[in-house]
C-alpha cells in the first residue's frame, strides 16, 4: 500500500483534514476498523450473545498479535491493559529478599505496581534518567546477581528516547539471572520488534496506541519456557484450561500463557484491535518504521533551526516514533494547534509529536 491508500482509509485525515500527531496517546480511527465495530454494533442489536463468533475473533487476534512481535499464539495473552499484564506478571514471581530493576523513563503505571511488590518482600530500585535518557551502563550499575527483574520501556513515554538494544539489556538481565521486562506500549506497530531475536522474557503492549485499535486491550507476551514457571495470583475464568468447564472448585492454570488471563474481555475491543492489526501487518511495520524515522528526523532538524528546547533524542540510533519539545505552557500550545486541525499531545512539560504513518 502507497502513502496516498494509507491516507484514504483514514477519514479524519481525507475528509476532515485533520494533521493527527498524537498516536502516542491515542490512534486514529480507520474505516476497516470503523467498519468491524459498526458490524459488532448490528450482530449484538440482532443476535444479542454471539460467543462462538466472538471466541473466534479473539483466538484470530491472539494469532494475529503473535505474528505481529515474532511470537506464537500459545506465548501469547489477552489482558485489558499494560496495567494488567504487568501486574499478573508481578504476582507470580517470588519477590522475597529479590530486587526490581527499573528506571524513571517507564510510564508510572509500571513503576506502581513494582513498588506495590515491596508488601511481598521486594526491594526496589529506581534508576533516575537524566533529561529523560539514560545508557545501558546506567542500568547495569543497578543490576546484581539478587536481581530478578530488569523492567524497562522500549521508548519512553515523555521524551521518546528509544534504547538502540533490546538485545543488549535482555544479556544484562540473563548475565544475571534476571528476566528481561519490556514495555512495548510506544512502539509497537511503528517499530519493528522480534521478540525471539531481542531475546525478551516478558513484553506487555496495548493496541490503543500506534496499533490504532482502542483502549481496553493488552498484548502479553510470555516466553514459552517460563510460562509453567509462573502462576500468577491475579487471575479468572478466562485463565483456566478449560474456562467454560465452570467448575468453581478447582484451579487449574491454563498450559499456555492464557493463564495471565482474567475475566471476560472487552469484545467490541478484540474486534476492532484484530482489524487494526491486520491493517499494521498488511501495510509492514519495517516500511512504517522508515517512513517515521525520516519524519521525526526531519522534525528535529527543523526544530533545531527554530530554536526549539527539544527532549527528543537526536541521534538516530536512539530516535524513537516521536518529536518532542519543551514549552511554558504544552495545553495552550496544542489547543491554538487544535484550532487549527493539528493535534498533537501535550505531556508534564512538553509538546509530543508522535509521527504519523499517514502523511508526507
Amino acid at each position: 500500500m502507497d502513502v496516498v491508500g494509507i491516507r484514504n482509509l483514514f477519514p479524519m485525515i481525507t475528509q476532515r483534514h485533520v494533521a493527527y500527531f498524537a498516536s502516542c496517546s491515542y490512534g486514529p480511527l480507520s474505516t476497516p476498523v470503523k467498519k468491524a465495530l459498526q458490524s459488532h454494533i448490528i450482530d449484538w442489536e440482532e443476535n444479542g450473545m454471539n460467543w462462538d463468533l466472538w471466541m473466534e475473533k479473539y483466538e484470530e487476534l491472539r494469532k494475529e498479535a503473535a505474528a505481529l512481535i515474532g511470537a506464537s499464539a500459545d506465548e501469547v495473552a489477552i489482558v485489558p491493559n499494560v496495567s494488567n499484564g504487568v501486574a499478573s506478571i508481578a504476582s507470580a514471581l517470588r519477590l522475597d529478599g529479590k530486587n526490581v530493576v527499573f528506571s524513571d523513563l517507564n510510564f508510572p503505571t509500571v513503576g506502581h505496581i513494582w513498588l506495590a511488590q515491596r508488601r511481598r518482600g521486594a526491594q526496589v530500585k529506581i534508576i533516575r534518567s537524566t533529561g529523560w535518557r539514560l545508557s545501558i551502563d546506567d542500568i547495569e550499575k543497578a543490576v546484581d546477581n539478587n536481581t530478578l527483574v530488569i523492567s524497562e520501556p522500549h521508548v519512553c513515554y515523555q521524551s521518546g528516547f528509544r534504547y538502540d538494544s533490546l538485545r543488549t539489556l535482555s544479556k544484562m538481565a540473563h548475565d544475571h539471572g534476571a528476566l528481561m521486562v519490556v514495555d512495548d506500549a510506544q512502539s509497537t506497530g511503528v517499530i519493528n520488534v522480534d521478540v525471539r531475536k531481542e531475546d525478551i522474557d516478558i513484553m506487555i503492549t496495548t493496541t490503543l496506541k500506534y496499533l490504532m485499535g482502542g483502549a481496553g486491550l493488552g498484548i502479553l507476551y510470555v516466553r514459552r519456557e517460563l510460562i509453567s514457571e509462573l502462576e500468577p495470583l491475579l487471575t479468572g475464568w478466562f485463565a483456566q484450561q478449560d474456562p467454560f468447564s465452570f467448575d468453581i472448585h478447582n484451579l487449574v492454570y491454563a498450559s499456555t500463557a492464557r493463564r495471565f488471563e482474567t475475566g471476560t474481555p472487552a469484545v467490541p475491543t478484540v474486534i476492532t484491535s484484530l482489524e487494526s492489526i491486520k491493517l499494521v501487518r498488511s501495510i509492514g511495520v519495517e516500511h512504517i518504521e522508515a517512513h517515521v524515522k525520516s519524519l521525526v528526523t526531519y522534525a528535529t532538524e527543523l526544530g533545531e533551526e527554530l530554536g526549539l528546547d527539544i527532549i527528543s533524542p537526536k541521534n538516530r540510533e536512539n530516535l524513537g516514533p516521536m518529536f518532542v519539545f519543551r514549552a511554558a505552557d504544552p495545553h495552550k500550545i496544542a489547543e491554538e494547534l487544535l484550532r487549527r486541525n493539528i493535534v498533537v499531545s501535550p505531556r508534564g512539560p512538553a509538546v509530543r509529536v508522535a509521527m504519523p504513518r499517514l502523511q508526507h
